[in-house]
């Protein structure tokens, strides 16, 4: 017989554990209410954050130029202008036109002022992060639906901080967009299938998977695991009438809200549907050749990508701690009754990973961003295996008491949301470039991949506007389109044509991608390699922009060719003397051993530093120089520390020891030079700190 204390214990309810708690308090309006306003304001910030500060080649190239001329065919009413991209990029113009509206409205009411390319670009990159925000709030919402609420809430926020995708939001192009309304499209259509079959989440799914379509064509890829959803969750239904209507008859109505969408999102697509589809058609005809002549892949030059790409990829651009999750969720699958309600959920998302990694891998043209799609996938499977993995640890070290098991599980989690935290001060604000710390982080992916697309740029033009002549000369560059926008007033960017520098060429930059990694320097650019810059622009130690600056060369006697210089006067208060290297070239034969003078002016001609030096080094005299072979050496000037900050001429020239004889130079003077006594090179101003 049981005691009446004993039989009451038995019969009540027994006391929720501490994960229990947390649940049910988590479903409290008041904390669900702070948790929609805590990760809004995570994934809004860093994807807000310094909007404009750089832009990448594909806006500036692109999308600027695609989003003004989309608002100009809007406003005139010409619809099926609106068909400009193959991609079909349309939620990004439409996207890009509002930032353009923004623009004009707030010169207009005079809350800002300027008026520059940064500032334009900024605004237009704004309603892309609004968008790309507000999907990922209306995702969590979903995946409150579909998973218990404390892998919901690690996989909002696992999505809402990975630095790859942040980076891919914050941009004004499409495969952030498509990577949000495709994730929309595939929660919506699962919570429909496994959880509860209402129309309005069919609509949902098919104007989320409408507005994915119209960002991205290649979105088509997940079309199959909606499919095999529909297909597996009918199967289980008795009856082949009542399976073959709970099928097409949702389908119907998912594929009716999906073509609505593109109708009236896309104004082309009515106006001009033969257009429209041709676009289409030639951007996955685009996908079956190489994006660029050439491409680098693990450490070598290749000319055609091969299987391992976006396997690779994926696993680099991973955060270590999503990494870590997907490894404990392969063990916590079988073990876990958390997750039973949401397996299905969980197994589609992980075929959606491997389905559209290897749609993907059928395609020549493969970019590292290409693989955003599969980023929040990967990050709700992650979550999964987290959120057991820290249960299962606090519960094996507090095996004696569950409450402190359960505990410890939540410092646990908190500990992964505060290195998430962490991480975005790492990588910002080149989100692009994030690659998994644990696996050796940006330089493994600069030595794997071909990285780069204008991070960094935006440097090299705050370097080149010190610059006294910039205006009055051409800066060459590799890349120009993402530097032109940062450079001042009067200068101008070019690619130079063919094997030649543009005209008037006073500077060079070089950036990563395009000079380096294995492959071939090219013309007019290969002059350059091996030659030291004036200046480089670092990320994290790896240097992205290296500037050249190109002088007219300067013939002196018969034959001796300065061909170029670098100054260097960063450490002269601390040394005492600035560094300045010579490239020289003779044409012909010396037979004399000759002197170089180093003069220093101020802007106002007054001597304030010189030397006279060997224009080789002290071992190289030029009687022993070869025709045609380089003589590089860097010189040490010393020259007063105490000199004041601002911009001083260099001059240089040979003469004959015995004599002083200086030989003649064949080089027009520069306009406002120090004259310096004639047969003198003037460099151009350097600035001393």
């Amino acid at each position: 017989m049981l005691s009446p204390n004993e039989a009451e214990a038995l019969t009540a309810p027994s006391k929720p554990n501490l994960s229990e708690q947390v649940e049910a308090l988590l479903w409290n309006p008041p904390w669900t209410l702070i948790s929609y306003v805590i990760l809004g304001l995570v994934a809004l910030l860093p994807r807000v954050w310094k909007l404009g500060n750089f832009a990448l080649e594909k806006e500036t190239g692109f999308w600027i130029e695609r989003s003004t001329a989309f608002l100009a065919a809007l406003q005139r009413g010409d619809f099926a202008a609106t068909a400009l991209a193959n991609h079909p990029g349309v939620t990004t113009m439409w996207l890009g036109s509002m930032g353009n509206l923004l623009h004009h409205l707030l010169l207009t009411w005079g809350l800002i002022h300027t008026d520059t390319s940064s500032t334009t670009l900024a605004l237009m990159q704004l309603p892309v992060a609004l968008t790309n925000t507000i999907g990922l709030l209306v995702g969590y919402w979903l995946l409150r639906r579909l998973l218990p609420i404390n892998v919901a809430i690690l996989a909002a926020f696992l999505w809402a901080t990975d630095p790859f995708l942040i980076g891919l939001s914050r941009i004004l192009h499409v495969d952030g967009l498509a990577t949000t309304f495709s994730t929309l499209c595939l929660l919506a259509s699962f919570y429909y299938w496994h959880h509860k079959p209402q129309n309005s989440w069919l609509i949902l799914s098919g104007v989320a998977g409408g507005l994915a379509l119209l960002s991205k064509s290649t979105t088509l890829l997940i079309f199959p695991i909606l499919a095999f959803t529909a297909l597996a969750a009918t199967k289980r239904q008795p009856g082949s009438l009542a399976r073959f209507l709970n099928l097409w008859s949702p389908l119907l109505v998912w594929s009716i809200s999906l073509v609505a969408t593109i109708l009236l999102v896309w104004p082309a697509a009515w106006a001009n549907p033969g257009e429209a589809y041709r676009l289409v058609s030639l951007g996955f005809a685009e996908g079956q050749t190489p994006h660029i002549p050439g491409n680098f892949f693990m450490g070598q030059a290749v000319e055609v990508l091969d299987w391992r790409f976006y396997p690779i990829a994926l696993v680099l651009r991973l955060t270590p701690w999503t990494l870590f999750g997907i490894l404990l969720l392969f063990w916590a699958w079988p073990r876990s009754e958390t997750l039973a309600k949401s397996r299905h959920d969980l197994a589609l998302m992980a075929g959606l990973t491997i389905c559209y990694v290897v749609g993907l891998s059928c395609f020549e043209k493969q970019l590292n961003r290409y693989l955003g799609l599969a980023f929040p996938a990967l990050d709700i499977l992650a979550a999964a295996g987290l959120v057991w993995g820290a249960e299962h640890f606090g519960l094996l070290l507090g095996r004696e008491n569950r409450s402190l098991g359960y505990s410890i599980a939540n410092w646990v989690l908190n500990l992964i949301i505060l290195a998430g935290l962490g991480n975005l001060l790492w990588w910002q604000p080149y989100y692009t470039l994030a690659f998994n710390q644990v696996l050796g982080g940006l330089p493994t992916g600069v030595s794997t991949f071909a990285v780069g697309s204008g991070e960094g740029l935006e440097q090299a033009a705050t370097w080149l506007n010190t610059q006294p002549n910039l205006a009055s000369v051409t800066v060459a560059a590799t890349m120009p389109d993402p530097l032109q926008p940062y450079l001042r007033d009067g200068a101008q960017a070019s690619a130079g044509q063919g094997s030649l520098l543009p005209q008037k060429t006073g500077y060079v930059v070089l950036y990563l991608r395009n000079n380096d990694q294995g492959r071939p320097w090219n013309p007019p650019f290969n002059q350059f390699n091996g030659q030291d810059p004036v200046h480089t622009v670092t990320i994290q130690d790896i240097p992205f922009a290296s500037i050249y600056q190109v002088p007219t060369p300067a013939v002196f006697g018969e034959g001796v060719k300065l061909h170029s210089y670098a100054v260097n006067p960063s450490a002269f208060r601390t040394t005492g003397s600035f560094s300045l290297t010579t490239h020289w070239q003779p044409l012909k034969p010396i037979v004399e051993d000759y002197k170089m003078f180093i003069h220093v002016f101020n802007l106002t001609w007054e001597l304030v530093a010189q030397a006279d030096l060997p224009p080789g080094g002290p071992n190289a005299p030029t009687s022993t120089w070869k025709p045609s072979r380089f003589v590089s050496w860097e010189h040490s000037i010393p020259i007063s520390t105490t000199l004041p900050p601002g911009n001083y001429w260099v001059t240089l020239g040979l003469y004959r020891p015995q004599d002083l004889w200086r030989l003649p130079l064949h080089t027009p003077a520069r306009p406002a030079a120090p004259p310096d006594g004639g047969n003198t090179q003037a460099l151009e101003p350097v600035s001393f700190p």
